[in-house]
């Protein structure tokens, strides 16, 4: 299937952040046209918590994701060298600032080979979330253990850290203020 078969490439190259495989993975998922694959009914993380694991964040502060656990989250697994990711995440950005008031937060975490590369990006494209690298040396285990096979990856979780929704692909606005009003989150002010 094409799932095991992304994934297997995902393990193969070492190194994530090669722009040719965000290519090919936003060809092989049918991205690129701005489709997306809805992944609750497939998803096995649905219904548990989630995964806890620990990233840097742009200063090299370590940050587990537990610690935003009392608050709703959506946590979105991006690269730069992705473009579905790179219109999602302003989408994300106007979401966020007008949901922010009501706890909602947003993990935005990065699976780039370098966190220069996203700290680059962020100098021209400020984000008020928080945003997270992977080191490189957590990529793989992360990546197998949330079943990520293609990027964006979102995953919608409510304040006790239990997965909601679990999201692959660009998706438009109305979509992701779906999945976060299953949260718990009043998303009119945000329509």
């Amino acid at each position: 299937m094409i799932g095991s078969r992304l994934r297997r490439q995902f393990r193969s190259a070492e190194v994530i952040g090669r722009p040719a495989l965000a290519l090919l993975i936003c060809a092989m998922l049918g991205l690129a046209a701005g489709t997306a694959l809805p992944r609750d009914e497939e998803s096995k993380l649905v219904g548990k918590v989630a995964p806890d694991f620990t990233a840097k964040d742009l200063k090299g502060k370590d940050v587990k994701l537990s610690s935003f656990k009392g608050s709703p989250v959506v946590l979105d697994f991006w690269a730069t060298w992705c473009p579905p990711c790179l219109v999602e995440l302003p989408r994300l950005k106007k979401i966020y600032e007008k949901l922010k008031t009501q706890g909602l937060k947003v993990v935005a975490v990065s699976v780039d080979q370098s966190p220069a590369a996203v700290t680059e990006f962020l100098k021209k494209n400020p984000l008020p979330f928080t945003v997270l690298h992977l080191p490189r040396a957590s990529v793989r285990k992360v990546v197998d253990g949330y079943g990520i096979e293609g990027i964006p990856t979102v995953l919608y979780l409510d304040k006790k850290g239990i997965v909601k929704a679990h999201t692959v692909g660009l998706h438009e606005k109305a979509d992701i203020l779906k999945e976060i009003a299953k949260l718990g989150v009043d998303v009119s002010s945000a329509k």
